[in-house]
Formats: structure tokens, sequence, C-alpha cells
């Protein structure tokens, strides 16, 4: 059991790493409130990092955008989810592997 307690202690280390700058993006989603049909725009801090966990290498990019849905349908009780070309654009800018750890 010692050897586990060391895979937490090194999976912790990379929470640290929070680019700020970069992550100034919106997600768009429409509510599903009966009252008003309008899009709603809210912005939430997703941490990537700990979704894509022993993720394949080259389903990492759509998993995260799939995540992103998911994350998006739950918090805002719709199951129309529009993600932005910004967001899809920022999640695939290092490539399908090197998804960013957080975006908000």
């Amino acid at each position: 059991s010692s050897w586990h307690s060391g895979l937490g202690e090194a999976s912790s280390c990379r929470v640290g790493n929070r680019r700020s700058s970069v992550l100034a993006m919106a997600k768009t989603t429409k509510s599903s409130a009966r009252k008003s049909q309008e899009p709603v725009t809210r912005d939430y801090t997703i941490h990537l990092h700990k979704v894509l966990h022993k993720i394949s290498f080259k389903k990492r990019a759509t998993r995260a955008i799939r995540e992103i849905r998911k994350f998006a349908a739950k918090t805002m009780l719709t199951k129309d989810v529009r993600v932005d070309t910004k967001l899809n654009k920022f999640i695939w800018s290092k490539g399908i592997r090197n998804v960013p750890d957080r975006v908000r």
C-alpha cells in the first residue's frame, strides 16, 4: 500500500500548474427555464486533468469536449449545450494529446 500513496502525491503536485491568463474562455449554454429561452453564458473552471486521467492519448481532446458538455448539461440543467468556437480551439490548441489541465 506504500506505493499507492506515492502515486497520489505525484498526481496532486500538478494541481499547482495554473494558467489564469490563457484560461479566460466562456462556454455558451441554453437554459431550460420556461420563462426565458435566451442563451445564458456563465463562467466555470473545469479541472480537466482529473477527468482525463488514464485516457489514451488519441482520445484526450475529444473526451475533454465530451466532459465539458456533460458538465454544462448537469450544471445548467439542459440537454442543449453548445460549445463556443474559442473554447473548442483552446482545447485543441496543444494537439489531441496535450489538453490543458484547466479551462475556465
